[in-house]
């Protein structure tokens, strides 16, 4: 029976959290005189769609959500393609695509970025040809932890839940899958171990990740 897989972008494919990271302290610091932290921008802003988490930053240092326009704009207008171009896939990611493919698995990628986001580092890392469909913020109306996003994947599919797989790396993520009642796999790239649910199935390292998925569909 034909299986499919569920990708998380950002921390799962690719290793773009220090790229984003870098851009929105940058941003923040000129704009608003806020001054971001990695250990913060991973607890309250990886995971989340931009306005989301431009919301909590602007709500947790200014105690109002006044300057959220112009935050957006300002993330908008910035000048950061270049950057794009610096995210790159984890170690063993094209090898476990790869083998999955062979094995004739369905995939997609469900990510809260913005469509010509994900593509453009889809594209940037030769990675399309290895999806049957993307899912993105432009498709959905609620962010992660919400569940919506992976129910959509689902149905894209064609799959039932108990056929399908999700691949993330955030609190958020893992929890949008336990509301989705779809299984997961949380790669320790983006948090920390005592940071995730006590119940997610945990995979250290890209390297581990492809048995660990042929063990979950034995």
């Amino acid at each position: 029976m034909k299986k499919g897989v569920i990708w998380d972008l950002d921390g799962t494919l690719v290793n773009s959290i220090p790229v984003h990271f870098r851009r929105h302290k940058k941003l923040f610091a000129q704009e608003f005189n806020i001054h971001l932290t990695r250990a913060y921008y991973e607890e309250r802003c990886d995971g989340s769609q931009e306005n989301e988490f431009y919301h909590t930053i602007l709500q947790d240092f200014l105690g109002n959500e006044k300057p959220l326009q112009k935050a957006i704009k300002k993330s908008h207008l910035s000048k950061y393609q270049a950057d794009l171009s610096k995210i790159k896939t984890f170690s063993y990611v094209k090898t476990v695509l790869k083998k999955l493919r062979k094995d004739g698995y369905s995939m997609v990628v469900a990510s809260s970025s913005h469509i010509s986001y994900v593509k453009t580092i889809l594209k940037h890392n030769n990675l399309l040809d290895y999806f049957d469909a993307i899912i993105s913020s432009s498709e959905v109306k609620h962010a992660k932890p919400n569940p919506e996003i992976f129910l959509h994947a689902q149905k894209k599919l064609h799959l039932t839940k108990k056929d399908c797989l999700i691949i993330e790396d955030t609190k958020a993520g893992v929890i949008a899958a336990k509301r989705a009642g779809i299984h997961c796999l949380c790669l320790l790239t983006s948090e920390k171990r005592k940071d995730i649910p006590s119940w997610a199935t945990i995979v250290s390292t890209h390297k581990q990740l492809y048995p660990a998925i042929k063990r979950f569909f034995r």
